[in-house]
């Protein structure tokens, strides 16, 4: 028997019996801390998703996948000012769809929204990635062409209507001219 009265080597098998329940117990909250930092990754990575949906749904015009209105101007701001302070080119296009009502009136406005998508493509699909196009209100489009001359910008505006003018929608009330 020890000093302390117990059995020879149960002092050296409790200090090892509670070394290894430390270590256990050690390695029980290092998995809880892993878990709780995959919890956290996750929701950073769902907060992140829902503020990009966000900002793309206060930026954007929904039918048309353009910038809206609103951001457009804020866009446009900074291109003029830039464009102002080193002295380059700037145009600006406006574009207002001919005969759009009728298509709402005849069509109904399903259809409508239909062919406003399809020009929207039109739009982005015929522009630079420098270029800023922006629905402006109804069947109106604005569209700021940086570092663009007035020669350009005709030839960008005209390739723009022939593209325009050619696209056929189908819509669910029939083909849309």
């Amino acid at each position: 028997r020890s000093r302390a009265g117990g059995y020879p080597g149960n002092d050296r098998r409790l200090a090892m019996i509670k070394t290894t329940y430390d270590i256990q117990l050690a390695q029980r909250d290092a998995e809880i801390e892993r878990l709780r930092n995959v919890e956290l990754q996750a929701e950073i990575e769902e907060r992140k998703r829902v503020q990009t949906a966000l900002e793309k749904l206060a930026t954007t015009d929904i039918l048309t996948n353009l910038t809206n209105r609103h951001h457009f101007f804020v866009l446009a701001e900074r291109e003029v000012e830039r464009s102002m302070r080193y002295k380059r080119s700037l145009s600006l296009l406006m574009v207002d769809i001919d005969h759009f009502k009728r298509v709402n009136d005849t069509r109904g406005h399903i259809a409508g929204d239909q062919v406003l998508m399809a020009i929207g493509a039109v739009i982005r699909a015929s522009l630079r990635d420098a270029d800023i196009a922006g629905r402006y209100g109804g069947e109106e489009f604005v569209i700021l062409l940086p570092e663009t001359a007035v020669e350009s910008a005709v030839s960008a505006s005209q390739r723009l209507c022939s593209a325009i003018a050619e696209l056929a929608v189908e819509t669910d009330a029939g083909r849309v001219h």
